[in-house]
Order: structure tokens, then sequence, then C-alpha cells
């Protein structure tokens, strides 16, 4: 099957997942992305146990994608590099054409965008380090 390190894909995913848990805080970003989405509270559903299990499991999931797509091993500086070519160069623009698209401002572009490259980095370090 794929020749990855699974432990350590797994284990990206998981610390991947949690900076988000103070990017979207009082103390940073939550009152901005509260505003540029127009929520003032989580929605009711699906719930709230519901939402962080399944951003877990599909954070999991990107950590698992990205380990395949960097092979067995990779050296961290090359690891570091692609994860920040990934989040810079694919899923922030994705986010600003479906913005622009959807009348949102730059800034939660750059809030949503932001969280993922450090997410992204996260999987980089985790996976160039841990052979």
């Amino acid at each position: 099957m794929f020749h990855i390190n699974w432990l350590a894909a797994v284990a990206a995913g998981v610390l991947g997942f949690f900076p988000g848990a103070i990017w979207y805080s009082k103390l940073m970003f939550l009152p901005a992305w509260q505003a540029d989405t127009g929520l003032s509270k989580p929605p009711e559903k699906p719930s709230e146990a519901v939402r962080i299990v399944t951003g877990l499991v599909l954070s999991i999931f990107s950590a698992i994608i990205f380990a395949v797509l960097m092979g067995r091993g990779p050296d961290l500086l090359d690891s570091v590099h692609a994860a920040l070519a990934v989040a810079i160069a694919f899923i922030t623009p994705a986010f600003a054409i479906q913005y622009l698209f959807e009348g949102k401002p730059l800034r939660l572009t750059l809030i949503n965008g932001g969280y993922h490259t450090v997410q992204f980095l996260i999987f980089g370090i985790v996976l160039g380090l841990w052979h």
C-alpha cells in the first residue's frame, strides 16, 4: 500500500487540528471571523462534538494524504516547503476564489487561509522530523 509513517501522519493530523482552538478564540481571530462570516454563535446542528470529531478526522485525512505526497521519511526542509506551498498556493487561493464570489471580505481569506497554513506547517514539521 502506501509507504508512509502512518503513526507520524496521524499525529500530524491531530497536532495540526488543535491550533484552531487558539486561532479561532477571542484572543486571536474569533471576533473578526464572526463578523466576516455573520456567525455570532456556532450553529445548533451538527452538535459541537460532531463538528470537533469531524474536523479532527478531516485533519488526519489531510495529513495522511500530505504524507503520501511527501513519501516515507521526507527531509524536514522539503516537507516544510511543500506544506507552505500547498497552503499558500492551493488552499488559501481556493478560499479567496470562493469568498470573492460569495462577496466575503479578504480578511476572511487571510484568517482561514492563515489557520490552514499553520496546520500544514505542523504537518510538514512532524513528518519531516519523525522518520
